[in-house]
């Protein structure tokens, strides 16, 4: 029997990124720049060490809170800044983003914040890729 590793290879492509396509709200069509070309986000996975990295941060960050053995409520918009953060920091890159205007964004960590912030439903899709690991598979990569 043959047992082949790179069958659930999932930190190689984690770690380089892959390209996710911004869909269309209700729809699997992919989302099209002005440029006719699809708008296209290059994502770090969950295996990546950059996402496990933040991930036991902030983790850290929650359980200092817990010392002494008293709980605390949990903050909801905390959580939900570091579900941004991770999310901001496991993007590196993109294609065809362009402003309203028509003008080209060019990627960093701030323009991602800022697309994330502004444009929800981005931040969905990103999310709900990024936390896959079947997109991460060298058989399912090249989205």
């Amino acid at each position: 029997m043959k047992f082949d590793l790179d069958a659930i290879d999932t930190k190689t492509l984690a770690d380089e990124g892959v390209f996710m396509a911004v869909k269309k709200v209700g729809s699997d069509e992919p989302l099209m720049a002005r440029n006719g070309q699809p708008v296209r986000l290059r994502i770090l996975g969950p295996d990546s060490d950059r996402y496990r990295e933040i991930s036991r941060r902030q983790i850290q960050k929650r359980l200092r809170r817990y010392e002494g053995g008293k709980a605390q409520e949990i903050d909801l918009d905390e959580a939900e800044r570091d579900t941004l953060d991770i999310l901001v920091a496991c993007t590196v890159g993109w294609e065809n983003v362009f402003t309203p205007e028509g003008n080209e964004i060019p990627y960093s960590e701030a323009a991602a914040r800022a697309l994330y912030t502004n444009y929800p439903v981005l931040r969905e899709q990103v999310d709900a890729f990024a936390t896959s690991r079947a997109n991460f598979m060298k058989a399912s990569s090249g989205s």
